[in-house]
């Protein structure tokens, strides 16, 4: 299993433009099936290319790409040997060597063509119309070969360089030519460019051979592209697994007339996660990608034999994801004091992509809802008395199936009653009694006995706990009436 830094471990990328490309025109006895060219270009482009993905042009076609671009997002795209990166590569791009890492050189897409009778070929690439003051095209081509893509990548040396053209102006027309064309020879043929002025915008690119039926102009054949061809992509995707978030799709490639050499890729074209299969090939061959993201989000799998150019195709399937399954539980007794709480729990099923936003009902009425990203379970607490249920519970991709209750009792207080104030005659001593039954009792004076004795004017309270835990307190005061003084008895 690859990641996605290393889905094609020749390449070093950084993407921001599309590159869509689509059928322009069949024309001569020497054109292209267009069923079969059809299927190469429009289902099957990728957003941009390896050289072992080259597609083909042949006969005297026109292909047009549809151009998108972002120019505030640089991108990059370099094919190098294994266990290399620019510069240090055994790739070499002629005359776009000095601008390889530079906006000119962004996003190429490659294509391959077969030399069918001898001579110069000449090929031209420019936008629609022409000219457009925005856009700069650039090429090269490589050869000659003696396969369509057994040269990717190790081949694209200097020596095998036929020509190069780098645009120092915008707005022209790209042209390199292979002067002495030989029939059965191939030729891969690279094509990049520049948006001179960054606005964002689409713009089309015309390539084709330019001096098709010209006098010492060679032809190229398209005879090569009935041969392999993948007819079906199975597929099943797995749920998503709660641990990690992530998700598997496996399934079978069907196929005919497959190389003897390279390998079966499939690939994630979102996330780069890739799986290769080595010959021999024989259909249907069965693939598994593990450790897709649950994004919700639509993926293109892509199936491509790398030595047999232009044998791909792709198919889409749907992330699946965990939705924010919400199960509510806590609640219990509260005293009817204003102060005590009760929690109440819920818990989110694991792996379900933060932010949640939750809502619950009191009695029937929906509360504001809140917004968390964990952890879970989410709890809060009340001073409400009523039955808690959940109203909603959402992220970004789906909502959740809701679960679960809770249930917040409101208790009396007791109701300790230390009867009226009492006045008595200073000496005196009073009981003090809040009453029976109470589990606890704390008195001002430290006691901690159902009654106290004292003789003393003061206030006096005590706080009593019920079995439920529940506190209340009373008060009494004390008023001692003094003791009346003697007076002497005088006898006459």
């Amino acid at each position: 299993m690859w990641n996605k830094a290393s889905l094609f471990p020749l390449i070093s990328a950084t993407l921001a433009t599309l590159w869509v490309l689509s059928f322009s025109s069949l024309q001569g006895a020497g054109a292209c099936r267009p069923d079969t060219l059809i299927r190469y270009i429009l289902d099957t482009l990728p957003e941009y290319d390896s050289c072992h993905q080259a597609r083909p042009i042949c006969g005297d076609s026109t292909l047009n790409y549809i151009i998108y671009s972002d120019p505030t997002i640089p991108d990059f795209f370099h094919e190098c040997c294994p266990a290399q990166t620019y510069p240090d590569c055994c790739v070499d791009y002629g005359c776009l060597n000095f601008m390889a890492l530079a906006p000119e050189n962004v996003n190429p897409h490659w294509f391959f063509t077969k030399i069918d009778q001898p001579g110069k070929i000449v090929f031209a690439a420019h936008n629609q119309p022409n000219p457009y003051i925005y856009w700069m095209t650039n090429m090269i081509i490589y050869g000659p070969f003696t396969a369509p893509t057994n040269a990717c990548v190790n081949q694209l040396t200097s020596e095998n360089i036929v020509d190069c053209f780098y645009s120092f102006a915008q707005g022209g027309i790209a042209r390199c030519t292979i002067n002495y064309a030989l029939p059965g020879e191939f030729y891969l043929i690279r094509i990049s460019g520049i948006f001179g002025i960054p606005p964002t915008y689409t713009e089309t690119l015309v390539f084709y051979q330019e001096n098709v039926n010209q006098p010492g102009a060679g032809s190229t054949t398209c005879d090569f592209m009935v041969n392999c061809g993948i007819t079906t992509i199975t597929h099943e995707v797995s749920p998503c697994n709660p641990a990690n978030g992530t998700f598997s799709v496996n399934g079978q490639i069907y196929f005919s007339n497959p190389p003897s050499t390279g390998y079966l890729v499939v690939w994630d074209s979102l996330t780069g996660f890739a799986t290769t299969i080595p010959p021999p090939f024989n259909s249907p061959e069965s693939f598994i990608l593990d450790g897709i993201p649950c994004d919700n989000l639509i993926h293109p799998i892509y199936a491509s034999f790398w030595d047999s150019a232009g044998c791909e195709s792709r198919i889409y399937i749907q992330a699946p994801v965990i939705c924010p399954d919400a199960t509510m539980s806590g609640g219990g007794n509260i005293c009817d004091d204003g102060n005590s709480i009760a929690a109440i729990s819920i818990q989110i099923t694991p792996g379900a992509s933060p932010p949640i936003t939750l809502a619950w009902r009191i009695n029937g009425e929906v509360q504001p809802p809140i917004t968390s990203s964990g952890p879970f379970p989410y709890v809060f607490n009340t001073t409400q008395a009523g039955i808690y249920t959940l109203d909603t519970s959402y992220n970004a991709f789906c909502p959740g199936q809701l679960n679960g209750e809770a249930v917040v009792n409101l208790l009396p207080l007791p109701q300790p009653n230390l009867g009226e104030d009492i006045t008595t005659c200073e000496g005196n001593t009073v009981i003090l009694d809040p009453g029976a039954g109470y589990t606890t009792y704390l008195w001002n004076t430290g006691d901690t006995t159902p009654t106290i004795e004292v003789d003393k004017a003061d206030t006096y309270w005590v706080e009593v706990t019920d079995i439920n835990g529940c506190s209340n307190t009373d008060t009494i005061q004390i008023i001692h009436m003094p003791k009346p003084s003697p007076k002497n008895i005088l006898h006459r």
